[in-house]
């Protein structure tokens, strides 16, 4: 399985999954790394305090079940 960062959100109501970036999509380990960071200060900027992470939450797991196989 391919390295998936998941960008998370914490709320009142919880943890929310927002987005997600995968190694697979791109040439080189240093254009995932980059693109990684380029999408973490976007939402920053954006004033969203999404963070990074090796997990989803689990509605985003039911709701891409179909994808990830």
């Amino acid at each position: 399985m391919s390295k998936i960062i998941f960008f998370n959100l914490r709320t009142n109501y919880g943890v929310e999954t927002i987005d997600s970036v995968c190694r697979n999509d791109f040439e080189s380990i240093k254009d995932f790394i980059t693109e990684v960071k380029r999408l973490r200060n976007e939402y920053h900027i954006a004033g969203i305090p999404a963070y990074t992470s090796c997990r989803a939450t689990k509605d985003w797991y039911q709701q891409h079940k179909n994808s990830l196989l």
